[in-house]
């Protein structure tokens, strides 16, 4: 009698144990998320089948003995092999990992190198229909020193991006903000340590390809450089097109003097001329002077040019002769016949001879101005 009861006993035991574990695999199950760590969620460790289920190991009683699982609790088991792809209303958090030790909440690796595809994919279709849409990877960081996002390529013979930025929609591809009024660090920083370019921007617009606004009283771009002496800032290059303008404003050469920085003025004309200067010596009251070839090689010295005539002595000087060469000087009547002077050049440049008061259309649609 007391044999009976024992085993009566044992088989109970074995059955409620049976039973929590097919609740606690129903659950998993439920959400989607398997016994990556080869056990079940009592404990029970767990082995790979033939087919790449998993499969329940015999867990040990008190007394030591082998305790078998339901079979529906084996066959169960097996059903939850990689992949899962599940979906699951609910206004809640559908997926979650916290992690309360020093190791990572999460890590999505492809160890693979003949795989083309994503280690991890977000996407969403969200919005509300609002303008305030859903994003398919939200990044924050709440500690004082970490930074909400990171992206890193470590192999030395990549070529490709760290990060990769695309639009194929109407809105912009990338946006930085910041949004704590005391904040007085960029928005963005593009460094490199490299001899490549920190930031390249390419487009097909016909308005801009880089465009910064300020509305405040600062400048709406700086560009510095401060690595030697030699260090230069802005280059702008063109296939033949406008290089720089200025709408509503001035462009200056700043000068530091003893008495501060002063800015110094451009000169701006009709058309676009290009300016040499020189000191010349008239002989027995004349002089030819010679284009410097540097300066002819950037104009057109078959159009017609400018000379303007200094003396530097008692006379009058006139310009007698001009040729693509040079040109030729002389002395009226009277006067110092080997006295020195100065000239000035001006002549038009190289293929922009007939440029003149060009119209700018796209300034006219700019905000007007008081």
């Amino acid at each position: 009698m007391y044999q009976q009861a024992a085993t009566l006993r044992k088989q109970a035991q074995t059955l409620r144990l049976g039973r929590l574990t097919t609740f606690l695999l129903l659950a998993i199950t439920a959400a989607g998320l398997p016994g990556c760590d080869e056990k079940d969620p009592t404990g029970t460790d767990l082995t790979t089948s033939s087919d790449g289920g998993q499969i329940a190991a015999p867990a040990e009683d008190t007394d030591g003995d082998s305790m078998a699982l339901a079979s529906g609790t084996a066959a169960l088991v097996s059903t939850i092999p990689l992949p899962i792809n599940q979906s699951k209303a609910t206004s809640g958090v559908l997926f979650g990992l916290t992690q309360t030790g020093t190791g990572p909440a999460g890590v999505f690796k492809i160890n693979n190198t003949n795989s083309s595809k994503d280690a991890i994919l977000a996407q969403t279709n969200g919005g509300g229909g609002t303008v305030v849409s859903s994003v398919a990877v939200h990044g924050i960081s709440t500690g004082a020193f970490g930074s909400a996002g990171l992206f890193e390529a470590t192999n030395g013979a990549n070529f490709r991006p760290a990060l990769i930025v695309r639009a194929n929609h109407r809105g912009i591809a990338g946006e930085f903000d910041i949004v704590n009024a005391t904040n007085d660090l960029p928005a963005l920083e593009a460094a490199s340590l490299g001899t490549g370019a920190a930031a390249v921007f390419d487009s097909r617009s016909s308005v801009a390809t880089l465009q910064a606004t300020n509305t405040s009283t600062g400048f709406a771009a700086f560009f510095r450089g401060t690595g030697s002496s030699a260090a230069k800032g802005v280059l702008i290059e063109t296939q033949g097109g406008a290089g720089l303008q200025v709408v509503g404003g001035s462009k200056n050469a700043v000068v530091h003097t003893p008495s501060g920085a002063k800015a110094l003025y451009t000169e701006e004309s009709t058309e676009v001329w290009f300016t040499d200067y020189g000191f010349g010596k008239l002989a027995n009251g004349r002089a030819r002077v010679l284009l410097d070839p540097s300066f002819a090689q950037t104009i057109n010295p078959d159009e017609r040019y400018h000379v303007f005539l200094q003396a530097h002595g008692r006379g009058e000087l006139y310009v007698t002769e001009m040729t693509p060469l040079g040109f030729e000087v002389a002395l009226n009547d009277g006067g110092d016949a080997n006295a020195e002077f100065s000239y000035r050049i001006v002549a038009k440049r190289l293929g922009f001879e007939g440029k003149r008061l060009e119209a700018a259309p796209w300034a006219d649609r700019l905000p007007a101005r008081d």
